[in-house]
Formats: C-alpha cells, sequence, structure tokens
C-alpha cells in the first residue's frame, strides 16, 4: 500500500495540495510548524520512491514554495511545548540536568558532593 502513495499522490495532484498547505498559515491546525514538517517528511519520502520519486522530483523543483522547504530538516521545527530548565535547571539553581521546572521548592541550592572513591581496574 505505502508503495502506491507517490503513484496516487501523482494521479491525484496530492503534490499540489500538499505545496499549497506549506504556502498557508495553518491557523487552524494545532501545532503548524509540526504539520509543516511531517509535510515536508513526506514529500521528501515520495521523492526516494524508486517508481515515481523522480517525476516527484520534477514537480517538487519547478516549485517556489517547495525551494522554501526542500533544503530545512524537518526536525529543527520548534515545539510550542516548553522545554526550558531541563538542561539548565531553570534561573538560580546550580545547573542540575535532572532538574524539573515544575517544582524547583524541592531541589537543594548545594551541589551534591564530589565523589572521590572510583574503582580502579587493575590492568597490571
Amino acid at each position: 500500500m505505502l508503495r502506491q502513495i507517490p503513484f496516487q499522490a501523482l494521479s491525484f495532484e496530492l503534490l499540489q495540495y500538499l505545496l499549497n498547505l506549506l504556502n498557508r498559515a495553518l491557523k487552524t491546525v494545532e501545532n503548524p510548524a509540526a504539520t509543516k514538517a511531517q509535510i515536508v517528511k513526506a514529500l521528501k519520502a515520495m521523492i526516494r520512491d524508486l517508481a515515481h520519486g523522480e517525476e516527484i522530483n520534477k514537480i517538487l523543483e519547478a516549485s517556489s514554495v517547495w525551494a522554501s522547504y526542500r533544503d530545512q530538516k524537518y526536525d529543527l521545527f520548534i515545539s510550542e511545548k516548553s522545554a526550558a530548565g531541563y538542561l539548565t535547571g531553570g534561573t538560580g539553581v546550580a545547573g542540575y540536568l535532572t532538574m524539573c521546572p515544575g517544582n524547583p521548592s524541592t531541589m537543594s541550592s548545594v551541589p551534591p558532593p564530589v565523589e572521590t572513591d572510583h574503582p580502579v581496574e587493575n590492568n597490571s
């Protein structure tokens, strides 16, 4: 079935429809950036189809809309979900990697002790 999608995309003008979606603001969609990222991912997958990829690529390359998206990596689209504080520990904290931004009052403001008792392998 998946092998039929590129053929159907050509037969039923799905490529033009997807390009039109990329060219719109998509205000009624919950996460427009992620939606556009998935469209780009799907179009790039269709280009790799052995039977119809070359024809699909010709159509996409003729599109000014595709020119704006073809070189972007779909994983670079930023999610609207906030991930602030996961790596830095938020503000006013010593930068713990495991810091949960939900309840910073439960974290100690003192860094953990340095471990000095590391087992050393004897390779002699």
